[in-house]
Protein backbone atom coordinates (compact mmCIF):
# COMPACT_ATOMS: atom_id res chain seq x y z
CA UNK A 1 0.00 0.00 0.00
CA UNK A 2 1.28 3.50 -0.81
CA UNK A 3 0.47 7.11 0.12
CA UNK A 4 1.63 9.89 -2.20
CA UNK A 5 3.49 7.25 -4.25
CA UNK A 6 5.55 6.23 -1.22
CA UNK A 7 5.36 2.88 0.61
CA UNK A 8 3.25 2.98 3.73
CA UNK A 9 5.48 2.02 6.64
CA UNK A 10 4.37 0.93 10.10
CA UNK A 11 5.22 4.39 11.42
CA UNK A 12 3.26 6.01 8.61
CA UNK A 13 0.26 3.80 9.32
CA UNK A 14 0.35 4.76 13.00
CA UNK A 15 0.50 8.45 12.02
CA UNK A 16 -2.57 8.12 9.77
CA UNK A 17 -4.54 6.27 12.45
CA UNK A 18 -3.52 8.79 15.13
CA UNK A 19 -4.65 11.73 12.97
CA UNK A 20 -7.98 10.06 12.25
CA UNK A 21 -8.53 9.25 15.92
CA UNK A 22 -7.66 12.82 16.95
CA UNK A 23 -10.13 14.29 14.47
CA UNK A 24 -12.84 11.83 15.49
CA UNK A 25 -12.47 12.61 19.21
CA UNK A 26 -12.49 16.36 18.61
CA UNK A 27 -15.58 16.15 16.44
CA UNK A 28 -17.46 14.02 18.95
CA UNK A 29 -16.72 16.45 21.77
CA UNK A 30 -18.01 19.52 19.94
CA UNK A 31 -20.84 18.24 17.75
CA UNK A 32 -23.66 18.65 20.28
CA UNK A 33 -22.69 22.25 21.01
CA UNK A 34 -22.78 23.07 17.31
CA UNK A 35 -26.33 21.74 17.12
CA UNK A 36 -27.29 23.85 20.14
CA UNK A 37 -25.83 26.94 18.48
CA UNK A 38 -27.77 26.32 15.27
CA UNK A 39 -30.97 25.61 17.20
CA UNK A 40 -30.80 28.99 18.91
CA UNK A 41 -29.88 30.75 15.66
CA UNK A 42 -32.80 29.31 13.69
CA UNK A 43 -35.31 29.85 16.48
CA UNK A 44 -34.30 33.45 17.24
CA UNK A 45 -33.72 34.50 13.64
CA UNK A 46 -36.84 33.11 12.03
CA UNK A 47 -39.13 33.93 14.94
CA UNK A 48 -37.99 37.53 14.51
CA UNK A 49 -38.99 37.34 10.83
CA UNK A 50 -42.35 35.84 11.74
CA UNK A 51 -43.02 38.43 14.43
CA UNK A 52 -42.40 41.36 12.09
CA UNK A 53 -44.57 39.95 9.28
CA UNK A 54 -47.33 38.06 11.12
CA UNK A 55 -49.96 40.81 10.73
CA UNK A 56 -49.05 42.02 7.24
CA UNK A 57 -51.87 41.85 4.71
CA UNK A 58 -50.77 41.84 1.99
CA UNK A 59 -47.28 40.59 2.76
CA UNK A 60 -44.63 43.29 2.31
CA UNK A 61 -41.54 41.61 3.70
CA UNK A 62 -39.76 41.58 7.05
CA UNK A 63 -38.81 44.77 8.85
CA UNK A 64 -35.15 45.76 8.88
CA UNK A 65 -34.57 44.83 12.53
CA UNK A 66 -35.83 41.29 12.00
CA UNK A 67 -33.70 40.77 8.89
CA UNK A 68 -30.64 41.96 10.80
CA UNK A 69 -31.53 39.62 13.67
CA UNK A 70 -31.73 36.67 11.28
CA UNK A 71 -28.47 37.51 9.51
CA UNK A 72 -26.57 38.00 12.76
CA UNK A 73 -27.98 34.79 14.25
CA UNK A 74 -27.01 32.70 11.22
CA UNK A 75 -23.62 34.41 10.94
CA UNK A 76 -22.80 33.55 14.57
CA UNK A 77 -23.88 29.94 14.07
CA UNK A 78 -21.89 29.72 10.83
CA UNK A 79 -18.78 31.14 12.51
CA UNK A 80 -19.17 28.64 15.35
CA UNK A 81 -19.55 25.82 12.84
CA UNK A 82 -16.37 26.80 11.01
CA UNK A 83 -14.47 27.27 14.27
CA UNK A 84 -15.59 23.79 15.31
CA UNK A 85 -14.16 22.24 12.15
CA UNK A 86 -10.93 24.26 12.33
CA UNK A 87 -10.36 23.28 15.95
CA UNK A 88 -11.17 19.65 15.24
CA UNK A 89 -8.63 19.62 12.42
CA UNK A 90 -5.89 21.20 14.53
CA UNK A 91 -2.87 18.94 14.44
CA UNK A 92 -4.42 16.78 11.72
CA UNK A 93 -2.71 16.60 8.35
CA UNK A 94 -3.36 15.03 4.98
CA UNK A 95 -6.75 14.03 3.60
CA UNK A 96 -8.62 14.49 6.89
CA UNK A 97 -7.57 18.13 7.08
CA UNK A 98 -8.56 18.71 3.45
CA UNK A 99 -12.00 17.26 4.13
CA UNK A 100 -12.44 19.61 7.09
CA UNK A 101 -11.37 22.63 5.02
CA UNK A 102 -13.71 21.81 2.15
CA UNK A 103 -16.54 21.18 4.58
CA UNK A 104 -16.12 24.61 6.15
CA UNK A 105 -15.98 26.25 2.73
CA UNK A 106 -19.23 24.50 1.76
CA UNK A 107 -21.10 26.50 4.39
CA UNK A 108 -19.55 29.80 3.31
CA UNK A 109 -20.11 29.24 -0.41
CA UNK A 110 -23.67 27.99 0.11
CA UNK A 111 -24.81 30.86 2.30
CA UNK A 112 -23.09 33.55 0.22
CA UNK A 113 -24.50 32.02 -2.95
CA UNK A 114 -28.03 32.13 -1.60
CA UNK A 115 -27.59 35.72 -0.42
CA UNK A 116 -26.57 36.77 -3.95
CA UNK A 117 -29.55 34.96 -5.49
CA UNK A 118 -31.93 36.61 -3.04
CA UNK A 119 -30.48 40.03 -3.85
CA UNK A 120 -30.93 39.32 -7.55
CA UNK A 121 -34.56 38.34 -7.09
CA UNK A 122 -35.24 41.57 -5.23
CA UNK A 123 -33.46 43.61 -7.90
CA UNK A 124 -35.55 41.99 -10.65
CA UNK A 125 -38.74 42.89 -8.85
CA UNK A 126 -39.90 39.47 -7.70
CA UNK A 127 -43.06 39.63 -5.53
CA UNK A 128 -42.31 39.97 -1.80
CA UNK A 129 -44.30 36.82 -1.07
CA UNK A 130 -42.12 34.75 -3.39
CA UNK A 131 -38.94 36.10 -1.85
CA UNK A 132 -40.37 35.55 1.62
CA UNK A 133 -41.11 31.88 0.98
CA UNK A 134 -37.77 31.24 -0.71
CA UNK A 135 -35.93 33.02 2.11
CA UNK A 136 -37.25 30.36 4.46
CA UNK A 137 -37.25 27.25 2.30
CA UNK A 138 -33.95 27.54 0.42
CA UNK A 139 -31.67 28.02 3.48
CA UNK A 140 -33.42 25.08 5.17
CA UNK A 141 -32.82 22.86 2.15
CA UNK A 142 -29.21 24.05 1.98
CA UNK A 143 -28.63 23.09 5.62
CA UNK A 144 -30.43 19.78 5.09
CA UNK A 145 -28.20 18.92 2.14
CA UNK A 146 -25.00 19.72 4.02
CA UNK A 147 -26.16 17.86 7.12
CA UNK A 148 -27.06 14.71 5.21
CA UNK A 149 -23.63 14.80 3.53
CA UNK A 150 -22.06 15.44 6.94
CA UNK A 151 -23.64 12.26 8.30
CA UNK A 152 -21.51 10.29 5.86
CA UNK A 153 -18.36 12.36 6.22
CA UNK A 154 -18.24 12.33 10.02
CA UNK A 155 -20.25 9.12 10.54
CA UNK A 156 -22.63 11.03 12.82
CA UNK A 157 -26.30 9.93 12.67
CA UNK A 158 -27.22 13.16 14.47
CA UNK A 159 -26.61 15.07 11.23
CA UNK A 160 -28.94 12.76 9.30
CA UNK A 161 -31.79 13.18 11.78
CA UNK A 162 -31.37 16.94 11.85
CA UNK A 163 -31.14 17.12 8.07
CA UNK A 164 -34.39 15.19 7.67
CA UNK A 165 -36.11 17.61 10.05
CA UNK A 166 -34.97 20.56 7.95
CA UNK A 167 -36.35 18.92 4.81
CA UNK A 168 -39.71 18.39 6.54
CA UNK A 169 -39.72 22.00 7.69
CA UNK A 170 -38.99 23.21 4.16
CA UNK A 171 -41.73 21.06 2.65
CA UNK A 172 -44.31 22.18 5.21
CA UNK A 173 -43.23 25.82 5.04
CA UNK A 174 -43.40 25.90 1.25
CA UNK A 175 -47.12 25.15 1.41
CA UNK A 176 -47.93 28.10 3.68
CA UNK A 177 -47.75 31.88 3.50
CA UNK A 178 -44.39 33.67 4.00
CA UNK A 179 -44.97 34.62 7.64
CA UNK A 180 -46.10 31.13 8.62
CA UNK A 181 -43.20 29.64 6.67
CA UNK A 182 -40.78 31.61 8.84
CA UNK A 183 -42.49 30.29 11.96
CA UNK A 184 -42.41 26.70 10.69
CA UNK A 185 -38.77 26.85 9.62
CA UNK A 186 -37.73 28.46 12.90
CA UNK A 187 -39.53 25.93 15.11
CA UNK A 188 -38.91 22.77 13.07
CA UNK A 189 -35.30 23.73 12.31
CA UNK A 190 -34.60 24.38 15.98
CA UNK A 191 -36.31 21.12 16.93
CA UNK A 192 -34.19 19.24 14.40
CA UNK A 193 -31.01 20.77 15.79
CA UNK A 194 -32.12 20.00 19.32
CA UNK A 195 -32.69 16.38 18.33
CA UNK A 196 -29.24 16.33 16.76
CA UNK A 197 -27.72 17.69 19.96
CA UNK A 198 -29.39 14.97 22.03
CA UNK A 199 -28.27 12.20 19.69
CA UNK A 200 -24.74 13.57 19.51
CA UNK A 201 -24.61 13.84 23.29
CA UNK A 202 -25.80 10.27 23.73
CA UNK A 203 -23.27 9.05 21.15
CA UNK A 204 -20.43 10.47 23.26
CA UNK A 205 -21.48 8.30 26.20
CA UNK A 206 -21.78 5.04 24.27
Amino acid sequence: MTINNEPLTAAGARSVLTSAATASRALQVKTHWIFVTWAVAWLVGYLAIWWSTRSQSPYQGPEAWSSVTLMVSLAVALAANIAWVVRAMHGVTGRSRQIGTYYALTWVVGMCGWASVQATLARLGSPPGVIGILSCVVPALLVATIYVASAGIWMQPAFLVSGICFVLGAVIGAGTDPATAALVIGVVGAAGCAAGAVIAGLSRRL
